[in-house]
């Protein structure tokens, strides 16, 4: 019962991160997990960038095993001789006056040399493989860029609300898929995803009237 208890109270702890309540009344605000829901005040900027904790999952190997895999070698079996000959020319008659050489002889003189043989064989390779696979969740902050383009002012007392979410693209993946809708707003706004070019590409949304 008290495991179930702790479940339930980490869940609960869960739901209300996910939905924290994030004023946007600087140009740069951070959320400590990957969905919000952001309020647009009086206070809030033209352009605001959101940065997001965002859970990133890739899969790593948990148990390594060893297995032995057939494979064809070449081994030594043996050893092989083959025959080679010498060409050496010599002198058989000389002039005795001068010592020149009048008859040339070629003597041909053999000899073993041994050549080791190689034979394919199979033999088993030992092979380390993964055995069990698991799944390791990095957080890395991705941040979007909100741009609320000629909206009307809004008064001390109201707010628009807007749910957001930024969660993993795929599997083992880097890139980040957002989402952004409106809750609760003074007027009736058009939401649009937009890429936001610069030192480095944003994702963004433009809010703007209907």
């Amino acid at each position: 019962m008290k495991q179930i208890l702790a479940i339930l109270t980490f869940s609960l702890s869960l739901s209300a991160i996910a939905q924290q309540e994030v004023l946007l009344n600087a140009k740069e605000v951070t959320v400590n997990s990957a969905d919000a829901i952001l309020v647009r005040t009086n206070q809030t900027p033209r352009d605001v960038k959101v940065n997001f904790n965002v859970p990133m999952s890739s899969s790593i190997c948990e148990r390594h095993e060893t297995r032995y895999v057939p494979t064809t070698v070449l081994v030594n079996c043996g050893t092989d001789y083959r025959i080679d000959r010498t060409v050496r020319r010599e002198c058989i008659r000389r002039n005795p006056h001068n010592n020149e050489c009048l008859n040339w002889k070629d003597l041909v003189s053999t000899h073993r040399v041994p050549v080791t043989r190689y034979c394919p064989t199979i033999v088993n390779v030992p092979e380390t493989y993964c055995a069990q696979f698991g799944t390791a969740v990095r957080h890395e902050i991705d941040s979007m860029k909100l741009t609320f383009k000629n909206l009307p002012a809004l008064a001390d007392s109201e707010r628009d609300t807007f749910i957001a979410n930024a969660r993993q693209g795929s599997y083992g993946g880097g890139n980040v898929v957002w989402s952004m809708k409106a809750v609760q707003t003074v007027l009736e706004y058009k939401i649009s995803e937009r890429k936001v070019l610069g030192l480095f590409n944003t994702d963004g949304f433009k809010i703007e009237v209907k």
